[in-house]
């Protein structure tokens, strides 16, 4: 039937969707020369194909997402070094003016200039690496070793880790037996 009505058509091809349940149109309608017939399982095929790609999509947006989220974060960090970097720095800074301003003060008031420069170096010493030294001191003597490991390739990177050379607290209880 759907063969002569074809015939009786001046069209060169027939698109025909089957959505029915049961089907409306016999399946051997698509087997007929430039009739294309799509019926609900093809219509499920193009939607699980669909499906796929907006999965593959979907994972490479997630991809991206979380690429750009670890370069945000990373930025993040380097940003806050950056903010510690440069409190660092003020305070060096600040240090150095405070020593130069007491120097500057010495030799107008005629000091031996070459003392003026040797205490100036010794007081500059001694500010910027009393703090450090301080934090060194504490975290020996509370046994935090990480924070040690870290003061030495902050401070002395070609030195090796820091390694504890006292041997470990033992609690030994008085043994009464005898030997």
């Amino acid at each position: 039937m759907v063969e002569r009505a074809l015939k009786n058509v001046a069209i060169d091809q027939s698109f025909m969707v089957d959505i029915a349940v049961p089907r409306d149109i016999e399946p051997e309608v698509g087997e007929l020369a430039d009739v294309f017939l799509y019926t609900v399982d093809d219509l499920e095929e193009v939607i699980q194909e669909n499906r796929r790609h907006r999965q593959v999509a979907a994972d490479q947006a997630e991809s991206l997402i979380e690429h750009g989220v670890g370069s945000w974060q990373h930025e993040r960090r380097i940003r806050n070094g950056g903010e510690l970097i440069r409190d660092y720095r003020q305070h060096g800074e600040a240090l150095r003016d405070l020593s130069r301003d007491q120097a500057l003060e010495r030799l107008a008031r005629g000091e031996d200039p070459a003392k003026v420069i040797e205490r100036l170096a010794h007081q500059l010493t001694n500010r910027l690496l009393h703090q450090p030294t301080q934090a060194i001191r504490d975290a020996a003597s509370e046994e935090q070793h990480e924070l040690l490991n870290a003061a030495t390739r902050l401070l002395l990177p070609t030195k090796p880790a820091f390694e504890t050379t006292l041997a470990p607290t033992v609690n030994r209880q008085k043994d009464d037996t005898p030997a």
